[in-house]
């Protein structure tokens, strides 16, 4: 039980981390010749959907971002700390909007690929958008690992004991 509960709370912190800096499955459908609808998803740990949204009659997109200022460390004066950049990919419909946090690095791709399928003829585009891979991805992953090692690790136990034990088992009733 005792490892149970400690894969438990790997993947419990791995859901936190997952849920902080969110990545969102963007999928565009060509309903007739000129209406596009956006359905969106956040997933938890890139495989568990906990959000969606939809957007219909998708007219535009584009970026926003913003830049928290620049401030000086409180306890030491002589070091400036530098926010880092936030990117948010912005549809636009006729009467709503969504606002996807994205990575500035890939921010820019996403918006050329949205804009390419708005005024192309494809019937359908999905996009994978990370808002910050270091902590979206990355620190996920890392913490995920080990927990599932860990259920691996009791399951293969859990077999072991039964298989065993049923052996004794048959042994005692021969």
């Amino acid at each position: 039980m005792v490892t149970l509960g400690v894969a438990v709370v790997f993947l419990g912190f791995a859901c936190v981390i997952s849920l902080l800096a969110p990545i969102h499955v963007l999928n565009l459908h060509r309903e007739d010749r000129n209406d596009v609808r956006a359905d969106l998803t956040q997933r938890v740990l890139l495989v568990m959907p906990i959000r969606s949204t939809t957007l219909a009659a998708v007219r535009n997109v584009r970026i926003r971002t913003y830049a928290p200022p620049v401030y000086t460390n409180p306890k030491d004066p002589t070091v400036v700390v530098r926010p880092e950049e936030q990117s948010f990919l912005v549809l636009e419909g006729e009467r709503s909007l969504i606002e996807i946090a994205s990575s500035t690095v890939n921010v820019a791709e996403a918006e050329k690929s949205i804009k390419e399928f708005l005024s192309a003829s494809d019937s359908q585009r999905r996009l994978w958008l990370i808002s910050n891979w270091k902590f979206g991805v990355l620190a996920p992953v890392l913490v995920v690992v080990p927990g599932i090692l860990i259920l691996l690790g009791a399951v293969w136990d859990i077999i072991v004991w039964f298989a065993t034990h049923r052996d004794s088992t048959e042994h005692r009733l021969s």
